[in-house]
């Protein structure tokens, strides 16, 4: 079915300027995947689309990031994470892990990340590889390279870090997450990235 012209999404610089301010906020693998739609979306305009299925697909993705926790859009609030007395460990009291507050400067593959955390006996052990959900809580956009809380995680590299969540649909992938704007991705298990424990 064709279009009438005045149907038609205004010219695409305008489509293209309201994905990229809705992307930097898409929080996790689902929104991700929303946003690549809407890219696609917005190519195939050029093709003749209307506007009515773009605006549709613009907004299931802003429904979807209004059910994000702010707490990981905005800035962290003050007294948000405590540090134990010796600075090893940090508590959030917001979503209430705790975190390993000073990470080891190697890189590691997925398997081999998972095995670190299993076996770091800091403050007692107990610890995990976190999933992308919870390694994307800690994302504070009111700092950037690193994008954290740099009082509550001193030195932490503006790198991607391993989660625990496999990528849907791949048996040789999982998602990480970058700390230098915090972007989140999915990659082969043989990539080397650094790593956060929690538990």
């Amino acid at each position: 079915m064709s279009h009438p012209p005045d149907a038609r999404l205004p010219p695409i610089s305008f489509a293209h300027a309201t994905f990229s301010k809705l992307h930097k906020y898409a929080l996790g693998a689902q929104l991700q995947r929303q946003s690549i739609e809407i890219v696609e979306l917005v190519a195939a305009s050029k093709r003749g689309v209307g506007a009515k299925s773009i605006r549709k697909a613009v907004a299931v993705l802003w429904l979807s990031l209004c059910c994000v926790p702010l707490t990981a859009i905005a800035k962290a609030k003050p007294g948000r994470y405590l540090i134990d007395a010796k600075g090893e460990t940090v508590l959030d009291t917001t979503t209430k892990p705790t975190w390993q507050r000073v990470v080891a400067p190697q890189t590691y593959k997925w398997q081999s990340a998972k095995d670190t955390c299993k076996a770091l006996v800091t403050a007692g052990g107990g610890w995990r590889l976190p999933t992308v959900r919870e390694l994307r809580s800690l994302i504070d956009f009111g700092h950037s390279d690193p994008a954290i809380d740099k009082m509550a995680f001193p030195n932490t590299p503006s790198q991607f870090f391993w989660s625990a969540t496999a990528s849907s649909g791949s048996s040789s992938g999982a998602w990480n997450v970058g700390f230098s704007n915090g972007n989140s991705h999915s990659n082969d298990f043989t990539n080397l990235y650094r790593v956060r424990c929690v538990r």
